[in-house]
């Protein structure tokens, strides 16, 4: 179950670890909505 859990997020494999992206942005692939956007999280 894990792995495919995992395997569901594939966009957060993209982003290097422990370097500063200008932006990043997951939506759902459905309804095109913003889930988490990086640049909420910083303030």
């Amino acid at each position: 179950m894990t792995a495919v859990v995992g395997r569901a997020q594939t966009s957060l494999d993209l982003l290097p670890v422990g370097t500063e992206a200008p932006d990043f942005t997951i939506t759902d692939s459905k309804t095109g909505k913003k889930i988490f956007q990086l640049s909420d999280k910083k303030t």
